[in-house]
């Protein structure tokens, strides 16, 4: 792995599991892998807590505001031994028509108790079906689980461009295929 970051120029995103583990075992993680030669400079805290159909999601964090306390928690921890470390809280790339309350109201909610100072990016996760003509539109394709609009996608897009005072983030760009 370290060898293909190296010869890619690229780096590692270390996503933290911040819903079940404690921070002492996600930092024992880091170090290992910088003890490894791995640059520990990007670190995600945890992935898509936003969605409400995992029952452990809600149960962990009622809502963004909860979420950004925990966020805190870690990147302080986080940077007290890497302080080179970019930490990116979970952002939810709204998504129109399809978003139910905690999606719509995870960032203001994530906003109003994240410390910036520590946490100072977002990773976000939006879903843009290939093959869609993003210029002419198209029908919603009831085949396709989520199967959105031209339109929909041209949101996602503009709200990508939208970090809402957020110095930087890292996005994850994933497409929806069809069978799942």
């Amino acid at each position: 792995f370290h060898s293909l970051l190296r010869s890619a120029g690229g780096s590692a995103v270390f996503d933290l599991n911040v819903m079940s583990s404690s921070v002492q075992e996600q930092l024992a993680m880091l170090r290992a892998a910088a003890a490894l030669g791995l640059d520990v400079t990007h670190v995600e805290l945890g992935n898509e807590f936003y969605l409400r159909g995992s029952p452990d999601y809600t149960a962990s964090f009622p809502d963004g505001a909860a979420y950004g306390k925990v966020a805190n928690h870690y990147a302080a921890a986080i940077l007290a031994e890497f302080p080179r470390a970019t930490v990116a809280a979970v952002g939810a790339a709204r998504t129109g028509p399809h978003e139910d309350d905690r999606l719509r109201l995870w960032n203001s909610q994530l906003f109003s108790t994240l410390d910036t100072t520590l946490v100072r990016a977002l990773t976000l996760h939006p879903y843009i079906i290939p093959g869609r003509n993003l210029t002419t539109g198209g029908p919603r394709d009831p085949r396709q689980p989520g199967g959105w609009s031209a339109a929909e996608q041209r949101q996602q897009i503009e709200l990508l461009n939208s970090t809402d005072g957020v110095e930087g983030f890292v996005g994850q760009a994933s497409a929806q295929f069809g069978g799942w």
